[in-house]
C-alpha cells in the first residue's frame, strides 16, 4: 500500500506539469485540466473496481500480475498521448 501511495503521489505531482506542456496554447489549458480531473477521478473509481473484478476472475494469486497489466496499458496510453503532443499542429493558412 505504501509503494502504491508513493507511485500515485509521483504521478499526481507531475500530472499538472505534463498537462501544461501538452496543451498547445493557453486557451485550451482549462479544457486539458478538466479532462485530467475527469480522468483522474475515473481512474480512482474504476481502477480498484477493475482490479477487483480481475481478482474475482483469476484469484488473489495473480493480483500483482493483473495490476502490472493495467499499469502497462496505462503507460502505453500516456506514451501515445505524449507522442501525439510532440507532433506539430497543422496551421490553417
Amino acid at each position: 500500500m505504501a509503494i502504491a501511495s508513493i507511485g500515485y503521489a509521483v504521478f499526481s505531482v507531475n500530472g499538472p506539469v505534463a498537462l501544461w506542456s501538452l496543451a498547445p496554447n493557453n486557451r485550451v489549458l482549462g479544457a486539458y485540466t478538466g479532462l485530467y480531473t475527469v480522468a483522474s477521478a475515473s481512474g480512482m473509481a474504476l481502477g480498484p473496481a477493475l482490479l477487483g473484478a480481475t481478482v474475482d476472475l483469476t484469484g488473489w494469486r495473480y493480483m500483482f500480475l493483473n495490476a502490472a497489466v493495467f499499469g502497462a496499458v496505462t503507460f502505453a496510453v500516456f506514451t501515445l498521448v505524449a507522442r501525439r503532443a510532440e507532433r506539430p499542429l497543422a496551421t490553417a493558412s
